[in-house]
Protein backbone atom coordinates (compact mmCIF):
# COMPACT_ATOMS: atom_id res chain seq x y z
CA UNK A 1 0.00 0.00 0.00
CA UNK A 2 1.39 3.65 -0.97
CA UNK A 3 0.27 6.71 0.51
CA UNK A 4 0.87 9.78 -1.63
CA UNK A 5 1.38 13.56 -0.15
CA UNK A 6 0.34 15.92 -2.61
CA UNK A 7 0.45 20.17 -1.99
CA UNK A 8 -1.33 20.74 -5.42
CA UNK A 9 -4.66 19.05 -4.05
CA UNK A 10 -5.47 21.69 -1.85
CA UNK A 11 -5.02 24.10 -4.99
CA UNK A 12 -7.41 21.84 -7.05
CA UNK A 13 -10.85 22.13 -7.94
CA UNK A 14 -11.65 18.52 -8.12
CA UNK A 15 -10.00 17.77 -4.63
CA UNK A 16 -13.58 16.93 -3.13
CA UNK A 17 -13.61 14.17 -6.32
CA UNK A 18 -10.24 12.55 -5.99
CA UNK A 19 -9.40 12.85 -2.62
CA UNK A 20 -12.27 13.98 -0.06
CA UNK A 21 -11.40 16.48 2.36
CA UNK A 22 -7.91 14.65 3.47
CA UNK A 23 -4.90 15.75 1.45
CA UNK A 24 -4.16 11.73 1.75
CA UNK A 25 -4.75 9.34 -1.06
CA UNK A 26 -3.84 5.70 -0.49
CA UNK A 27 -3.53 3.89 -3.34
CA UNK A 28 -3.44 0.15 -3.26
CA UNK A 29 -0.96 -1.89 -5.70
CA UNK A 30 -1.42 -5.52 -5.13
CA UNK A 31 0.32 -6.32 -8.94
CA UNK A 32 -0.84 -8.64 -11.15
CA UNK A 33 -1.29 -11.69 -11.42
CA UNK A 34 1.91 -13.11 -11.98
CA UNK A 35 3.14 -11.50 -8.82
CA UNK A 36 0.81 -12.50 -6.75
CA UNK A 37 1.84 -16.45 -8.36
CA UNK A 38 5.33 -15.56 -7.71
CA UNK A 39 4.77 -14.12 -4.26
CA UNK A 40 3.10 -17.60 -3.10
CA UNK A 41 5.47 -19.69 -4.78
CA UNK A 42 7.89 -17.73 -2.87
CA UNK A 43 6.50 -18.31 0.35
CA UNK A 44 6.05 -22.39 0.38
CA UNK A 45 8.28 -24.56 1.82
CA UNK A 46 9.83 -25.53 -2.33
CA UNK A 47 9.97 -21.99 -2.93
CA UNK A 48 12.37 -20.77 -0.79
CA UNK A 49 14.51 -24.18 -0.66
CA UNK A 50 14.51 -22.48 -4.91
CA UNK A 51 15.30 -19.17 -3.65
CA UNK A 52 17.99 -20.22 -1.06
CA UNK A 53 19.98 -22.38 -3.96
CA UNK A 54 19.77 -19.06 -5.71
CA UNK A 55 21.72 -17.33 -3.56
CA UNK A 56 24.18 -19.59 -2.98
CA UNK A 57 24.65 -19.44 -7.04
CA UNK A 58 23.94 -16.45 -9.08
CA UNK A 59 23.84 -13.73 -6.34
CA UNK A 60 27.51 -14.42 -4.77
CA UNK A 61 29.24 -13.38 -7.99
CA UNK A 62 27.30 -10.41 -8.45
CA UNK A 63 27.69 -9.12 -4.61
CA UNK A 64 31.27 -10.21 -4.75
CA UNK A 65 31.86 -8.09 -8.08
CA UNK A 66 29.97 -5.00 -6.42
CA UNK A 67 31.38 -4.88 -3.24
CA UNK A 68 34.90 -6.43 -3.43
CA UNK A 69 35.52 -5.51 -7.00
CA UNK A 70 34.07 -1.75 -6.48
CA UNK A 71 32.17 -2.57 -9.88
CA UNK A 72 29.04 -0.41 -9.17
CA UNK A 73 28.56 0.60 -13.12
CA UNK A 74 29.46 0.41 -16.35
CA UNK A 75 31.69 2.51 -18.17
CA UNK A 76 30.66 2.19 -21.33
CA UNK A 77 27.83 2.72 -24.00
CA UNK A 78 25.74 0.70 -25.92
CA UNK A 79 24.73 -2.83 -25.98
CA UNK A 80 27.73 -4.52 -27.88
CA UNK A 81 30.00 -2.32 -25.56
CA UNK A 82 28.34 -3.03 -22.67
CA UNK A 83 28.07 -6.97 -23.09
CA UNK A 84 31.79 -6.83 -23.61
CA UNK A 85 32.69 -4.89 -20.58
CA UNK A 86 30.35 -7.29 -18.43
CA UNK A 87 31.95 -10.11 -19.97
CA UNK A 88 35.49 -8.46 -18.79
CA UNK A 89 34.71 -8.00 -15.31
CA UNK A 90 32.83 -11.68 -15.36
CA UNK A 91 36.53 -12.85 -16.65
CA UNK A 92 38.17 -10.80 -14.04
CA UNK A 93 35.98 -12.54 -11.53
CA UNK A 94 36.55 -16.00 -12.11
CA UNK A 95 40.08 -15.19 -12.84
CA UNK A 96 40.35 -14.09 -9.34
CA UNK A 97 38.50 -17.46 -7.95
CA UNK A 98 40.97 -19.68 -9.55
CA UNK A 99 43.66 -18.21 -8.52
CA UNK A 100 42.19 -18.22 -4.82
CA UNK A 101 41.12 -21.59 -5.45
CA UNK A 102 44.87 -22.64 -6.52
CA UNK A 103 46.42 -20.59 -3.84
CA UNK A 104 44.04 -22.37 -1.05
CA UNK A 105 45.53 -25.50 -2.53
CA UNK A 106 48.79 -25.32 -2.47
CA UNK A 107 48.62 -23.97 1.08
CA UNK A 108 46.79 -26.88 2.03
CA UNK A 109 49.14 -29.19 0.16
CA UNK A 110 52.54 -27.22 2.22
CA UNK A 111 50.43 -27.84 5.33
CA UNK A 112 49.93 -31.66 4.79
CA UNK A 113 53.73 -32.16 3.80
CA UNK A 114 55.64 -30.77 6.84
Amino acid sequence: MHQYYCNDCLKCSDQEKCVGKNRVRVITDYGDVLTKQMALKMESTNGKLEFAKRKEAVEWPFGNIKQNLKYIEFITRGIVQINTEKNLINTVHNIKRIHNEIHKQINTNNISNT
